[in-house]
């Protein structure tokens, strides 16, 4: 699930990246490897080492405690929006823009491990969500009252700014899909079964 949630955050950020945000991110890519010679051939993840200052920028419900930086917290923010409202990643972490171990939060709860607390986790993280200098950028801003609705927007707003993110394509949502071991039905745009990855 770890190795599933990180490429699919990296499809994210890469969707982030192509808005000419003032910094890049990427998520560090990592691997599933296969103990043949254990018994019970147990799996593992695997990550190369990053050097430098470990930093929690957001968590499953919001901020982390005053290391609030622009660049993470908003490009949680852009996920929710750029994705139609079905997806936020969160629990951003990592050295510099290099980020690990992210969670995803689905608006149905539906898939990415126990971490995943669906709409209830997604309402607390836009309730903590302060929109910064790049949601304003990018066109995602919700100013105004930290209440929101049962959709994760705010009353009053549409929740996707002034200019809201290109829908995603058919071919996006089911290369999304695959990496995250979802059926998707695209006519409906939201996931249908999902293959292995609830607890």
């Amino acid at each position: 699930r770890d190795v599933q949630s990180q490429a699919v955050a990296g499809w994210w950020a890469g969707k982030f990246n192509e808005r000419k945000v003032p910094k890049k991110i990427e998520f560090i890519s990592c691997s599933v490897l296969e103990l043949a010679e254990r018994p019970g051939r147990p799996l593992a993840g695997m990550e190369p080492f990053v050097e430098g200052v470990f930093e929690k920028h957001n968590s499953n419900v919001g901020g982390a405690g005053g290391n609030e930086r622009y660049t993470p917290n908003a490009f949680s923010h852009f996920t929710w929006e750029a994705s139609g409202h079905t997806i936020l990643v969160c629990d951003i972490q990592g050295v510099s823009d290099q980020y690990t171990d992210p969670q995803i939060l689905t608006a149905n709860g539906a898939g990415f491990g126990r971490g995943n607390l669906g709409m209830n986790g997604i309402q607390a993280f836009m309730m903590r969500h302060k929109c910064n200098k790049i949601c304003h950028m990018l066109g995602i801003s919700n100013e105004g009252s930290g209440q929101v609705d049962s959709s994760g927007a705010r009353p009053g707003t549409s929740n996707t700014g002034s200019n809201p993110s290109t829908p995603l394509k058919e071919s996006e949502v089911k290369q999304l899909a695959k990496m995250a071991g979802l059926s998707i039905d695209v006519d409906a745009g939201l996931p249908v079964t999902v293959d292995g990855l609830e607890d």
